[in-house]
């Protein structure tokens, strides 16, 4: 397997559990488009200086930790 595909579908370490997700999404159905935003909460079991969001061809305008 090449590195790119092994970069590509890497996911968070087992340590990082996501625990509930409030997502809101608004369609415009004449563009064909949507927005919206997602709240996720997430467990960390053990120290990590990654966590993996899969967002392929989505524009995020903003981001935060808390």
């Amino acid at each position: 397997m090449s590195k790119e595909k092994t970069t590509l579908f890497q996911r968070s370490a087992r340590s990082v559990i996501p625990k509930h997700y409030d997502l809101t999404i608004r369609p415009d159905l004449e563009k064909f488009t949507f927005d919206g935003q997602v709240r996720i909460d997430i467990e960390i079991k053990q120290s990590t200086n990654t966590i993996i969001l899969h967002a392929v061809d989505l524009e995020i305008d903003e981001a935060t930790i808390s």
